[in-house]
């Protein structure tokens, strides 16, 4: 099912309608298809619209500000910050990507005794190398400090809707917690666990979104920006799938 989940999506993301356009302009000859297609790449992948979809995204969201946050028993935080490289002698090596805000934001709360544990949801995929995420990030919280004793795993998650279900085995219906994730993808996390039945107090990080003051390279079309607005359009399909079922 998880390669369904992921293979379905690019059916319909904008890398996804630009091959069908190539395909329709190579079996028709079709101009207009072609005056559509090259439209379509001039527009989505210029900066500036990826970024006015990543401010709808995290428009509900708003920085965590550590001394608003009430104290809490328990955060959890979800995977997706880490990538595996592996070394020329067969090492799997780690490292952070640009979603560490999750990860330090979880040690902030602990530190300042906003929180008095953390869980690490045991990311993934069956096509990852090395270790599940949580046990790499466990061993990080350990060497920066962190009582191991304050630390708990979840089982293995291959996605949000999975990572609520360990959550919710490991500590059970009705419990409250601190759910930190990325800015973009907390309405749908939150949606997720909610729906599970545990009661979550969001801390959303890693805003990705920029207040439009766009300049004339944001008009530029860029492979980063063709990037920003397809992430943009696959959360969208993720929140509308699951709010179909939850909904």
């Amino acid at each position: 099912m998880i390669y369904l989940h992921k293979i379905l999506p690019l059916i319909v993301s904008p890398l996804g309608v630009l091959f069908a356009g190539l395909i329709i302009v190579c079996v028709y000859k079709s101009r207009i298809v072609a005056a559509a297609t090259l439209v379509f790449l001039a527009l989505f992948s210029t900066p500036y619209f990826g970024n006015l979809g990543w401010l709808y995204l995290e428009k509900s969201s708003s920085p965590v500000v550590l001394n608003d946050v009430p104290e809490m028993g328990t955060v959890v935080v979800l995977s997706g910050m880490l990538s595996s490289v592996l070394a020329d002698d067969g090492t799997v090596l780690y490292q952070f990507n640009d979603s560490v805000n999750r990860f330090d934001l979880a040690l902030h709360l602990l530190d300042a005794g906003k929180a008095q544990q953390v869980v690490f949801t045991r990311g993934q995929m069956p096509w990852s190398t090395g270790r599940p995420e949580g046990d790499v990030l466990r061993d990080v919280a350990m060497q920066r400090g962190i009582d191991g004793s304050r630390i708990f795993l979840t089982g293995i998650a291959s996605n949000t809707e999975g990572e609520a279900v360990e959550v919710l085995q490991l500590l059970g219906e009705e419990a409250s917690i601190g759910l930190i994730t990325s800015a973009f993808h907390m309405p749908r996390a939150q949606m997720l666990f909610e729906g599970v039945g545990l009661n979550v107090v969001p801390l959303p990080s890693g805003f990705r979104g920029s207040k439009l003051d766009p300049t004339v390279w944001d008009f530029v079309p860029s492979a980063a920006g063709l990037d920003l607005f397809s992430d943009f359009v696959r959360e969208l399909l993720g929140r509308a799938y699951y709010g179909i079922r939850y909904g």
